[in-house]
Formats: C-alpha cells, structure tokens, sequence
C-alpha cells in the first residue's frame, strides 16, 4: 500500500469507471508504443521522407 491510495474503499459505479479508464489509457499506450516502433524502424531503414 502506498500512502497516495485512498484509504476508503470505491463503490461498484467508481470502480468500473476506473477500470473503463485505465483500459482506455493501456490502448491507447500501446498503440503510441506500436506506433513509436514503427516509425523508427522505417527512420532506422530510412524509408520516411
């Protein structure tokens, strides 16, 4: 436990609300991650103009 967590526990609406967030923000890493590599193998390649 760090001492940045809440203490109190979250109810079922907050809870699911985090989780659709947190799913969110993991797409949306991953696709910046998969795009990140791409584009610099192609720069590596020196494909890209």
């Amino acid at each position: 436990m760090s001492e940045f967590e809440p203490q109190h526990q979250f109810d079922e609406e907050t809870m699911e609300r985090v989780k659709k967030r947190n799913r969110f923000v993991g797409l949306s890493l991953a696709v910046f991650v998969i795009a990140l590599g791409v584009i610099s193998y192609f720069r590596i390649k020196g494909l890209t103009p």
